[in-house]
């Protein structure tokens, strides 16, 4: 909640109709005065209690749902040494708010539907990364805000698992593996410390997929081919990611 208002100026606050599924955005009396709350939060986080209390709302702690949880692989060197543990979660609002990027974390914002943002990742107009790929998939399961705020309300409290992806190359590309994939390691290396590393896999992506019963996995022939694969049951009550191909498909029979 902090952070979403340090990096976009949205500050999140309970419903004043109480629901527990759908929260609401303050709104400020000036640009001014965001702003200028914005540097205090940024400058010392206890004053967003502080925010709080002089705005006479409550931080919606209720609606905000946990969705999943990431972490950076160990070989991944293109941040240097830098990791980061990733929680994303899901915050449904009845209209989009006003927002003020900090132009450091956030350089631009985009209101639109997961479809459009995989669409244009594929059109390679912008990258995602590879979570943001697998996640905005998950995503294509809800027909609106509304089914995604009542599944979001019953699978939060089925809890998370951080999800360390470990990556295989294979002849003619890249595997993303992840937890519930046969190809997932018992004992995953969390820290990166292991002498023992992951080999590549001795054939193509097909191939791998074909002699694999259970799938969680992401393919990639280059940075803008990442494709979900999954077969097998989810873990904690979760969705499946639906692949962008799969859904497209699936509005052309439904326009017919």
């Amino acid at each position: 909640i902090r952070e979403t208002f340090e990096e976009s100026g949205v500050l999140l606050i309970k419903s004043s109709s109480g629901s527990s599924s759908q929260s609401e955005a303050f709104s400020f009396s000036s640009s001014s005065s965001l702003s200028s709350w914005r540097k205090q939060v940024h400058s010392s986080p206890d004053q967003l209690l502080s925010l709080y209390r002089e705005v006479g709302a409550v931080p919606d702690l209720w609606a905000v749902k946990e969705w999943s949880d990431w972490l950076t692989p160990t070989d991944l060197n293109d941040q240097g040494k830098r990791r980061f543990d990733t929680i994303f979660y899901t915050a449904c609002l009845d209209s989009i708010p006003t927002t003020m990027l900090d132009q450091a974390e956030v350089t631009a914002v985009q209101w639109t539907d997961p479809a459009s943002l995989l669409h244009k990742f594929y059109e390679r107009q912008f990258w995602l990364a590879p979570p943001q790929v697998y996640e905005l998939s998950r995503l294509l399961n809800f027909r609106d805000q509304q089914d995604l705020a009542q599944f979001s309300a019953i699978r939060h409290q089925a809890g998370l698992t951080t999800w360390l992806p470990v990556r295989m190359e294979c002849d003619d590309g890249m595997l993303s593996i992840l937890p519930g994939d046969s190809l997932y390691p018992d004992s995953p290396d969390y820290a990166g410390t292991s002498a023992k590393k992951p080999g590549p896999y001795p054939g193509t992506l097909d191939e791998s997929r074909a002699a694999s019963e259970q799938l969680n996995r992401l393919e990639f022939r280059d940075t803008y081919d990442c494709v979900t694969r999954v077969k097998g049951d989810s873990q904690h009550g979760h969705v499946s990611p639906v692949s962008f191909q799969e859904f497209q498909e699936g509005q052309k029979i439904s326009h017919f």
